[in-house]
């Protein structure tokens, strides 16, 4: 060996504490580096997804207030539409328009302005100052012409003219034009309100007649001060902002600034813009956006971005918002660097300090361990390759050096506790195999089971829809085993069609996990084309990660017997449901005849004893009336005599009515002309807010009747529609002819069902309450009322008299939703070809039934 050789060998051997201090020291160094690293890289991380989730819920918490912000206009717009539609509040109202939307801008914070356009030109509406102060709108007669805003107190009394628009025409206004062009709501474009304080945007909807006639627009302002007080509500992070803006780059709202709106050189008013906006945090973030998407349309999904401005980090989220009405924005948050970065400087300090330390004391630690590392591993090196031969012996070495002997503590400890797993790993292979056997056992008594139930049984693979099922399950249906292709698709085929959409609805909510099991009878196709009922049982036994099904068994059991006695046990339950129905209505109907007869019988005597003292005091009042000399007071009096005297008989001749002791002229008339007759004088009576809607077929319907009565019928029904329709509406008069010996029963009021006939049918139906069900058993009743004072509850009774001296019948339908029809049914005429005349007076009969 050469000299140079010698000495390289020589400074290549190094002692042993030398080589241990040298390694641990690096060691040390190196996790000090590492885990500054990873403290730096961690912190940056944390940094990053706090900013990104405070981002996230700041924007949230900005799209669903602007949801309900601009969704309260549409929602108040739908409701002013519908009840102008409906006609529950006249179009041409004005001080009801302004009651109704002073109402609404006391409930709702959000709208400005609250009004109504017409196709004329004129607007009415309601609003709020900036202040505070209410205010109403209005244009003479609903048409163009000059705009008056009043200031009205928190009642709605006038105060002062605030201002007025001369020559103002609503229909040359955008909101409007805009509304009306679409067909359907729709929001205007943000505008610039005249006094410069804020901007605000109307949303308006289009206001139609049942017959598609344009009624108006319905609109309201949204003032963006109150999303802009919203966004400076919200705490985001410590120096952060957020603002919203259009598609322009136009500011809507911002938290850094109350006024987005500025003043032209010339004077004019106008919207200040995201990249121009005096907030230099707003400036740098659109001129960032803009230059990173080149136009602020081509934003059109949530973006998460970081950038750079004036020496300074800042993270920004931008988040489209569109809704349907044509909103079409973008919310923006920023958030510097600087609000999170702080503490993670502080803390890179702490650490470089205290791996400073480490490092330090850890040259001392292994100078001392050193000395003593070499004894401990060569023993625990022994005892590692005895280990390996089985033998579980530990290590006897003691140590004054405290890391040393624990390191030897754990050594035995990590020997024994692999000894015990050893052990522990080798009864468990025992235990598992004793397990195998039981469930090998326990699976073959479920089949014992299953054979002697008669059970079918199926597994199904769900993600393949291969289905795995025993011979009964195909000898249940008629076929054999090989009969039926074992997958999903041909069980689907033999279930009912009516029973399918049920079954596989439960069986997908089973497979979403929102049932324990999945349980339903159905009715499956046998091999003959009979169906047999079948209860299917099952659930779900195995799922991948993500909760979908893998895997799925269950049974099939035949109850095609017990559902066939189910049915039968039902159908006479039916039965015998319907004869007792039948039996206790025939009661009913006996004793309400018994009741109305006799009620019918004393009205009737009562009412004739009552008329002849009427004519006496009616004949001798008139006499008196006509002798000379009487004074004014006298002759007043007397005539008031007579007036009451023609009430109380026409009173009488209701209660004649209703008794039948009337004497009537029948004639045959055409049933079509006096129903036309007693309409338009019903109409001269009526309020304007009622209308009648007359239809009849145009064919003449003769009938034997007394048109004065039959007349006096209809008009009773008239009133009491009138006076169920307080709000107004329309009243359904309508005339045809039926057949019920093909068309069904007449189910009469008062004699329950009616077949065979022909007959005239004159049906009145009204929008009004209702009958309460208390008072519909008792509506024919003579003097029976539900209206209060006033009324003497004989003009039903009336119409049922005089229904029944024609030979007729009536029938009601009501519903509390709905209102009332009566249809009152006349015997048609049976005659030869030809048009008769209106009146026919060549039969006239006496009836005093």
């Amino acid at each position: 060996m050469s000299p140079l050789h010698r000495i390289k060998d020589h400074l290549l051997v190094f002692p042993v504490r030398n080589i241990l201090i040298g390694l641990f020291v690096t060691q040390v160094l190196s996790i000090a580096f590492l885990l500054g690293f990873i403290s730096f890289y961690n912190s940056r991380i944390a940094v990053n997804e706090v900013a990104e989730q405070l981002q996230a819920e700041v924007s949230a918490r900005i799209q669903q207030h602007m949801q309900e912000f601009l969704g309260t206009a549409q929602r108040i717009n739908q409701l002013n539409a519908d009840m102008i539609a409906k006609n529950l509040l006249a179009n041409d109202d004005i001080p009801s328009l302004q009651i109704r939307y002073l109402g609404l801008m006391k409930s709702f914070d959000e709208p400005s302005s609250i009004y109504f356009g017409t196709p004329q030109g004129g607007i009415v509406g309601a609003g709020r100052e900036v202040t505070g102060e209410f205010y109403v709108t209005e244009t003479a007669s609903m048409r163009a012409g000059d705009f008056v805003k009043t200031l009205v107190d928190a009642d709605g009394g006038r105060l002062s003219i605030a201002s007025t628009v001369p020559n103002f025409d609503a229909t040359a206004r955008p909101w409007y034009q805009r509304s009306v062009q679409s067909g359907r709501p729709v929001w205007s474009d943000v505008y610039v309100l005249f006094t410069g304080d804020d901007v605000a945007v109307a949303a308006s909807s289009p206001v139609y007649a049942n017959d598609g006639a344009l009624l108006g627009v319905v609109a309201v302002d949204i003032s963006a001060a109150r999303l802009t007080r919203y966004l400076q509500s919200l705490q985001i992070g410590k120096t952060g902002m957020a603002f919203v803006m259009d598609r322009d780059g136009l500011l809507v709202a911002s938290s850094l600034t109350q006024n987005v709106v500025i003043s032209e050189q010339d004077g004019a008013l106008a919207r200040i813009a995201a990249v121009d906006s005096p907030e230099p945090a707003v400036r740098s973030a659109a001129t960032f956006l803009i230059a990173h998407f080149a136009d602020f349309r081509s934003i059109q999904e949530q973006a998460l971005l970081r950038f750079s401005a004036e020496r300074a980090d800042y993270f920004v989220q931008v988040t489209p918002y569109v809704d349907e009405y044509g909103i079409d924005w973008l919310t923006v948050v920023v958030i510097p660097e600087s609000d999170f970065m702080a503490q993670v400087a502080h803390n890179n300090r702490l650490t470089i300090g205290l791996s400073v330390v480490a490092v330090l004391f850890s040259i001392v630690v292994a100078t001392v361990l050193a000395q003593k590392v070499s004894e401990p591993l060569q023993q625990m090196a022994e005892s590692t390759r005895r280990v390996g031969e089985g033998q579980w012996t530990q290590l006897a070495h003691r140590s004054r050096v405290i890391e040393f002997q624990e390191l030897v503590t754990a050594y035995n400890q990590m020997v024994t506790q692999l000894q015990q797993t050893m052990e522990q790993l080798s009864a468990e292979i025992a235990l598992r195999r004793q397990t195998e056997q039981v469930l090998r056992d326990s699976e073959e008594r479920l089949s014992f089971i299953v054979s002697g139930a008669q059970l079918g049984t199926w597994d199904w693979q769900t993600q393949t829809g291969e289905v795995t099922f025993n011979r009964r399950w195909a000898e249940m249906l008629g076929y054999d085993y090989d009969e039926i292709e074992p997958s999903v698709d041909s069980w689907q085929n033999l279930i009912h069609p009516q029973d399918l959409p049920e079954v596989m609805h439960t069986l997908e909510a089973h497979l979403r996990g929102e049932t324990a099991h999945y349980q339903i009878e159905q009715r499956l196709r046998t091999k003959r084309g009979d169906w047999k009922w079948v209860l299917d049982v099952g659930r779900v036994v195995e799922r991948d990660e993500q909760g979908a099904p893998i895997r799925a068994a269950g049974i099939h059991q035949d109850i095609n017997e017990r559902k066939q006695a189910e049915a039968s046990l039902r159908a006479s339950h039916q039965e015998l449901e319907l004869a007792l129905d039948e039996l206790t209505k025939t009661q009913e109907r006996m004793m309400q005849q018994e009741r109305m007869v006799a009620v019918g019988q004393l009205a009737a005597g009562i009412a004739h004893d009552f008329n002849n003292v009427l004519s006496a005091i009616l004949m001798y009042s008139q006499l008196c009336l006509r002798e000379d000399g009487l004074s004014a007071q006298v002759q007043k009096r007397l005539e008031v005599i007579v007036e009451q005297s023609h009430l109380g008989a026409a009173l009488v001749q209701q209660i004649l009515d209703f008794g039948r002791a009337t004497i009537m002229r029948t004639r045959l008339i055409d049933l079509a002309n006096v129903a036309e007759d007693a309409v338009h004088l019903a109409q001269r009576t009526l309020p304007e807010n009622i209308d009648i809607d007359f239809q009849y077929p145009g064919a003449p319907m003769q009938v034997n009747a007394d048109p004065t009565r039959v007349q006096q019928a209809l008009l009773n029904l008239l009133i009491n529609a009138r006076d169920a329709m307080p709000i107004g509406g329309v009243i359904h008069v309508k005339l045809n002819t039926c057949d019920h010996s093909q068309e069904g029963l007449i189910q009469c009021a008062a004699c329950g069902p009616i077949t065979g006939g022909r007959w005239a049918q004159i049906t009145v139906i009204d929008a009004g309450s209702g009958i309460a069900p208390e008072h519909r058993s008792r509506i024919f009743e003579p003097f029976y009322t539900s209206k209060g004072p006033g009324a003497h509850g004989l003009g039903l009774a009336q119409v049922h008299g005089i229904v029944k001296q024609h030979g007729g019948h009536i029938t009601v339908d009501t519903d509390s939703e709905q209102g009332t029809t009566f249809s009152l049914y006349f015997p048609l005429h049976e005659s030869g070809e030809g048009t008769p005349p209106r009146l026919i007076p060549d039969q006239v009969t006496e009836n005093a039934n």
